[in-house]
């Protein structure tokens, strides 16, 4: 192994006479003494700022338009019913294997539409009859 102290040491540097002296002229004769060069860079956003502000207004346009109007409201049932024949109705009832004389407006075709131009008639619960049937199904099938 070789130890630093064994190596023999090199003689120290020497300036050249009165290079100290020059250096700081020599310095300022190769720096520019006029004003700074200006960096040329693009500036992208006047370009995109127009485009972008009419699609900004555009799209703000469309959603004022798209969302300022209501739905239309589904057809009443006595509507819907009204358009249907008593032919139609009771090949209905025939698709859902159910015998029309079991029915207690089967008579009357006009008691089909007047129950359903008034649903509070037939569904008519109490507060406390909800909470009992609430009470008696299972957790996971309310959820």
């Amino acid at each position: 192994m070789i130890r630093l102290d064994s190596l023999p040491k090199p003689p120290p540097a020497e300036a050249p006479g009165g290079y100290f002296d020059a250096l700081p002229d020599r310095v300022l004769a190769r720096v520019h003494t006029g004003p700074a060069p200006v960096a040329k860079t693009r500036r992208l956003w006047p370009k995109w700022a127009m485009p972008a502000a009419v699609a900004a207004a555009l799209g703000g346009l469309m959603l004022y338009i798209n969302l300022g109007q209501t739905p239309p409201l589904p057809a009443a049932p006595t509507d819907v019913l009204a358009d249907l024949g008593p032919a139609d109705m009771l090949q209905y009832l025939d698709k859902q294997n159910l015998n029309p004389g079991d029915l207690p407006f089967a008579s009357e075709p006009s008691a089909l539409t007047d129950s359903l131009s008034n649903p509070v008639r037939w569904i008519q619960l109490t507060r406390e009859e909800v909470q009992e049937q609430l009470a008696d199904q299972p957790i996971d099938e309310i959820i």
